[in-house]
């Protein structure tokens, strides 16, 4: 896909394509137990998709893929210990999909998103003893993971999540 953006950089297809291979390298390496190897590659794909998103603001595929991007870049920092980064890419996760979440109240698939990211920063806030701002995120989170497993019962994904954060 590189040759392919480097022949059209204007072909957006080649571009998302790109990021997604990005991220899949990242996860293998992560796999492996190269965080600092994965970060750089989830870097490289959350650079992509902020530019596709920056061309397209209102694509929400773009945006989802953008708030798992930081997701998986704040993940990888927490593995090699830059608290701090984590923090900050699993907040800009969380206001990312917080703004999906809002923009179609009926998609649970957002919420679900919007509780994981709460369950990320809070399990993040818990190691660094932040504890006040665990239980915030926790409780948020839960609320949300309450309500879709009581909306689905039958979908086990949203039962794990609110499991999860009790």
């Amino acid at each position: 896909f590189q040759r392919q953006v480097a022949a059209d950089p204007a072909d957006v297809r080649a571009r998302h394509s790109l990021s997604i291979g990005f991220e899949k390298i990242g996860d293998v390496r992560r796999g492996a137990g190269d965080h600092a190897g994965a970060r750089e590659r989830y870097v490289e794909a959350l650079h992509v998709r902020e530019e596709l998103t920056s061309r397209d603001p209102e694509n929400v595929r773009y945006r989802r893929d953008l708030a798992v991007a930081e997701a998986k870049v704040g993940l990888a920092s927490e593995l090699i210990g830059d608290l701090p980064a984590a923090r900050a890419s699993y907040e800009r996760s969380l206001a990312l999909r917080e703004r999906l979440a809002a923009q179609d109240a009926s998609d649970a698939g957002a919420r679900f998103d919007v509780a994981t990211a709460h369950r990320q920063l809070a399990n993040l806030a818990w190691s660094e003893r932040r504890r006040e701002t665990a239980i915030r995120h926790y409780r948020a989170g839960l609320v949300l993971a309450t309500g879709l497993a009581k909306a689905d019962p039958a979908n086990r994904d949203f039962q794990a999540l609110a499991d999860s954060l009790v």
